[in-house]
């Protein structure tokens, strides 16, 4: 709106007016003639009374209203072409904001949703195929294991663990020939002692041993050292695992329990 004027968006019988307080009043019906009722009654109590009203409509000759006085202001008023300015409210943004139609979207997405269904089902069975790989891989070692098991300590042992039941029966073997056997308790004890001696601080204060488990009670200055340990002892292919971790003053004590085995 121009300074001193209203502005009339003006249909040929009908309009809406726009005034410095008030936006888009409708102002009913009227003709070429007659102005709208609630025009005249707006234009009677103004304060103060207007210059002119700016009138947006199709070409063609102004309304001819007595009293109220009419410029020509352009062509028709479309709401929708309307440009908008910075202090206008957006009715389509926060809790005005009209629902998502998926239909809408669904032509645009569906190309994306069936190259990404594709690549799901092209992933899932690379996975699978990889896993029964693996699994068929893993049964033919156990097969193999137990062949040798068999051909080694005889047929009619009942094969239900081919590694640790192998494992024990060397044992029993070397023990029965007189020699030691990795999992006895000096061997065990002596490799663990070495790399204790590496780790600066370090105190045992109590040992166990049970069929070929030896439990190591320790303390070292820190929680990293028994990471550093472990990695070191799991290398000579022993099995680690460390329990009751607590703090004991300025060290961190715990139970070392080690088996002779891969590393897990």
């Amino acid at each position: 709106m121009a300074p001193n004027e209203w502005s009339l968006a003006w249909e040929g019988d009908h309009g809406l007016l726009a005034q410095p307080f008030r936006q888009g009043a409708s102002l009913g019906r009227g003709d070429a003639l007659q102005p709208p009722a609630a025009l005249s009654l707006y234009w009677q109590t103004a304060q103060p009374v207007p210059e002119a009203v700016r009138v947006y409509a199709d070409a063609g000759a102004l309304p001819q209203w007595q009293d109220i006085p009419l410029v020509r202001g352009g062509g028709r008023f479309d709401w929708r072409s309307a440009p908008l300015t910075a202090d206008m409210p957006n009715l389509l943004w926060g809790k005005f904001a009209p629902p998502v139609r998926l239909q809408e979207w669904w032509p645009k997405l569906q190309p994306l949703f069936w190259i990404l269904l594709m690549v799901l089902c092209i992933e899932a069975v690379g996975y699978n195929l990889h896993w029964w790989s693996l699994a068929r891989e893993k049964q033919q070692i156990r097969q193999t294991m137990t062949s040798v098991f068999h051909e080694t300590f005889g047929g009619e042992v009942e094969v239900v663990d081919a590694p640790l039941q192998m494992q024990r029966s060397l044992a029993r073997a070397r023990h029965a020939a007189g020699i030691t056997d990795d999992a006895d308790f000096l061997p065990l004890l002596e490799r663990v002692a070495a790399e204790l001696a590496t780790q600066a601080g370090s105190r045992v204060t109590g040992l166990r041993y049970t069929g070929g488990q030896l439990d190591v009670e320790t303390s070292l200055p820190d929680r990293a050292s028994f990471g550093t340990l472990q990695q070191r002892l799991s290398a000579q292919g022993l099995r680690i695992r460390i329990l009751n971790v607590k703090e004991d003053g300025g060290a961190v004590a715990a139970v070392l329990r080690i088996t002779v085995g891969e590393a897990g």
